[in-house]
């Protein structure tokens, strides 16, 4: 008997907390601003990196508990380390987001693509202006309060330039950031 008990808290549990505080459904806005990290990658050796800081805006629906879609613009700003590689990068993207409810708690990935647009220089004048589409990935954290949320993002971008070209793997930048989110569903 005591068993039984024991494993039915679990369930218990789990089904209060599914609807301790619901997230709202329907259209929801963001910004954030955060750091990110230009990498480039060179074949057979080690890269370098710049830094700087980046903002961006995003705008989504949640359509289900576990389900968003959402678009964001990101300026990741004037990435410099000196005068070994500068970069100026900007994406428009649009990812599937899938979340997890742990009371007023939702733990993300998302996936998806994005259009970005660029230039990278290197300490010999080597300047690369591209732009292309390319896969995003990001694992986050959100904390909802009614329709305000907060959450913390880590986001990776592919970025092709000149990919294969120079001796060079793809550059690629990560952003670590922190938005502030309204949603505006029922």
């Amino acid at each position: 008997m005591k068993l039984c008990l024991l494993l039915l808290l679990p369930v218990a549990w789990f089904a209060t907390t599914a609807h301790a505080d619901e997230p709202i459904m329907g259209a929801y806005v963001g910004a954030g601003a955060g750091r990110a990290t230009l990498h480039r990658e060179r074949f057979g050796r080690s890269g370098f990196e710049a830094h700087d800081a980046a903002f961006k805006a995003l705008i989504g629906y949640r359509t289900l508990r576990g389900l968003a879609f959402e678009a964001s613009y990101a300026d990741f700003g004037e990435m410099s380390n000196g005068d070994r590689l500068t970069g100026d990068i900007q994406a428009l993207s649009v990812a599937i987001v899938g979340l997890i409810q742990l009371r007023q708690v939702d733990l993300f990935g998302k996936a998806g693509f994005g259009a970005w647009r660029g230039t990278t220089a290197d300490r010999i004048g080597q300047e690369v202006r591209d732009d292309d589409i390319d896969p995003i990935m990001a694992l986050g954290v959100q904390l909802r309060s009614g329709r305000f949320a907060v959450r913390a993002e880590f986001e990776a971008q592919f970025l092709s330039f000149a990919a294969g070209e120079h001796g060079r793997d793809g550059d690629w930048l990560d952003c670590i950031s922190v938005s502030a989110n309204w949603s505006f569903g029922r």
